[in-house]
């Protein structure tokens, strides 16, 4: 039996779309992702943190980064692909000529919503098993590799050291005989651990040799020739003095990284463990005057939704840059990348932070506040279609 006219005209239109867009979707993550990767790294190699750790440490830390923000760089591949494929199809006439066969638009857009579907499945299988497991790895082993390297941090820094309750300061460094480093002249400055900023102890020492345990993320001193003074109030006491004193710090500021967030490194069914474990521990007498406890429950909500808006951008992302590619048709890269660029990173990204933040603040419920920037991605591309079937 005979196909019905039009339908291999249609498959060869289809494929010849389908190809070219994904072969520019892997060139342009390719793209995407070099960049990304040289900014983090530079970005990382910025920070006091990596200070005296190994390039090779560097370049995988970075790598499991450029893993676990694939949220970030996937949406934009997308869209600059089909903004440059579909840019590409309306400069070259091609759809000009499919408009005057009798080729209805919405046809010609089918390959960029299979490619953005394919890419929102992908995405959503991504954030609840790859990029959780690198982003531990980018947090956990870089603290590993941090206290492995201890010794070659402390040769590298500019003979100070400020953490979450103590400060540090010496005036000389060498090595022992069995090769481990020794601080001479050294000064202590211990902070109130509630009152932040709260100046409690001022210890100064004639030598230190510096121990490490990985597995409690400590440094312990062993100083020698010890003086010691109190503050209260602003105003030190009386020194005393000791012949040998043992110190057990913190290195919070080398070993964590405060800025991220421990529920991106969980799956959804953990997150979703998580919420109902919180809930759960909300009926208690502690819980239930701990205003942290609901606070955590809109964060592992907002986690938990973000996944899902950020993988269905995917797709609407390639209906989008579809649309926009047949509109204003231009097949120039630069062009085309900095289009996407704008769009996604000055326009719904910050609505992304934006709901992030009403969010977690209770101000707009979770599922509201992170599906916001789709709903208004949406809008959008009614109103392109729009002006697309009137052109």
């Amino acid at each position: 039996m005979r196909p019905p006219i039009g339908t291999q005209p249609m498959k060869r239109l289809h494929r010849y779309i389908l190809l070219d867009l994904i072969q520019n979707v892997f060139l342009t993550l390719a793209a995407i992702m070099s960049i990304y990767f040289v900014l983090a790294l530079a970005l990382v190699l910025g920070t006091e943190r990596t200070e005296g750790v190994p390039f090779s440490v560097v370049i995988r830390h970075t790598g499991y980064m450029a893993i676990s923000n694939l949220h970030l760089t996937l949406p934009l591949t997308i869209l600059t692909a089909c903004i440059f494929c579909y840019g590409r199809l309306r400069a070259d006439q091609e759809y000009t000529a499919a408009r005057v066969s009798g080729i209805h638009p919405y046809r010609i857009l089918l390959p960029a919503l299979f490619v953005g579907a394919l890419a929102t499945l992908g995405l959503a299988w991504l954030q609840g098993e790859v990029m959780p497991a690198a982003h531990f790895k980018s947090r956990v082993e870089l603290e590993q590799d941090i206290f492995e390297h201890m010794e070659d941090i402390l040769k590298k820094k500019d003979r100070s050291h400020r953490d979450e309750d103590w400060s540090a300061e010496w005036h000389g460094l060498e090595q022992d005989a069995d090769g481990h480093i020794v601080l001479r002249q050294l000064t202590f400055w211990l902070f109130d651990g509630k009152e932040k900023g709260k100046l409690v102890r001022i210890i100064r020492a004639d030598l230190a040799k510096p121990s490490f345990d990985r597995r409690s993320n400590r440094l312990t001193m062993h100083l020698r020739k010890v003086k010691l003074k109190n503050v209260e109030d602003g105003e030190e006491s009386t020194a005393s003095s000791a012949d040998s004193l043992t110190l057990p710090l913190n290195l919070n500021a080398l070993a964590r990284d405060t800025k991220t967030k421990r529920n991106r490194s969980m799956g959804y069914e953990e997150l979703l463990t998580r919420v109902k474990r919180l809930e759960e521990g909300r009926g208690t007498e502690a819980a239930r005057s701990d205003e942290k406890v609901d606070e955590s429950i809109r964060e592992t909500w907002c986690e938990y939704h973000g996944r899902g808006a950020f993988a269905a951008s995917a797709v609407l992302f390639a209906v989008f840059g579809a649309i926009l590619g047949l509109r204003k048709g231009t097949s120039n890269r630069a062009v085309v990348f900095l289009m996407g660029f704008l769009l996604v990173m000055l326009g719904y990204y910050p609505l992304m932070m934006a709901g992030e933040s009403l969010g977690e603040s209770g101000a707009l419920p979770p599922p509201l506040a992170l599906w916001m920037g789709n709903a208004v991605l949406i809008l959008l591309i009614l109103v392109d279609w729009r002006r697309l079937l009137r052109s």
